[in-house]
Parts: structure tokens; sequence; C-alpha cells
């Protein structure tokens, strides 16, 4: 009897844990591109950290977000700034292109810079490089979302 109970709730339940885990997979995948990203890039006033907060790709896969740059820690060389960004995301090749759209927080003497980079969704990682010639790589990675 005790055997039978316990492989009724154990069918019971399948379903339950069945049903959450597809839920789950279906939110790792639902959104790939929203959620905030953290790193640096490379530009004339040398390493700089970045947080880029980015909206889910619509069905034309345009993407709206914002770029917030500051220094390294322990460094002194990037008066800080954010600006709205839009831009272009490739689900099949795993490609999105950023454009500046607007300053929110513009310091002295900056101009505001997009970039292109590789989703590699694995590893939570954005790749790729900016669009100004004293600029060139840029790593993000995913920290929320």
């Amino acid at each position: 009897m005790q055997f039978r109970l316990s492989r009724l709730v154990f069918l019971a339940l399948l379903p339950v844990f069945s049903a959450g885990n597809a839920v789950l997979a279906l939110n790792a995948h639902a959104s790939p591109l929203a959620g905030i990203w953290q790193g640096q890039y490379i530009c004339g006033q040398g390493g700089t950290a970045v947080t880029v907060e980015l909206s889910e790709a619509d069905a034309n896969g345009d993407v709206h977000g914002v770029f917030t740059f500051r220094n390294m820690p322990g460094k002194t060389n990037v008066s800080p700034g954010k600006f709205a960004v839009s831009g272009s995301y490739d689900a099949k090749a795993g490609k999105l292109e950023i454009w500046p759209a607007g300053w929110i927080l513009r310091p002295p003497r900056y101009v505001p810079v997009g970039f292109s980079a590789n989703l590699d969704l694995e590893r939570g990682q954005l790749t790729g490089h900016m669009h100004h010639h004293t600029c060139s790589a840029i790593e993000l990675e995913r920290t929320a979302g």
C-alpha cells in the first residue's frame, strides 16, 4: 500500500515539476538580450567601465536601452556619462548593432559611440567593437535580466 501511495504522489507531482522546468527553459531563451550587461570598453580615454541596459528585441529586431559609462575601479580617467541607445538584433546570426540615441548625462568633450557585438547565449556575453576610430573592443557579461 505504501509503495502505491508514494508512486501516486510521484506521478501527481511529475506534471508540476515538468511544467516548471518548461517555464524555466522558455524564460532562459525568451529574452536573450533584455536585462543588464556590465563590462568594459576601450576608447581614447582608456579602459572604461560600462553598464548597458537593453530591452528585448521586438518582432523586427529593434532594441532600445541605456549606455552608462564610468571609471574602472581605482581609475580617474573617465568623466561619467549616460545616453539612450537604439539598435537591431539579428537573432539567427546572434549579432547586435547599437547606435546612440540621445544624451541623458553628457560630460564635456565626449561624443556618444555605438557598438557591434556577437551574443554568446551559453556564456551570457556580448563581445565586439566600438564604432569610433579611437576605440576598440567592448566586452559585456549579463548580470541581470
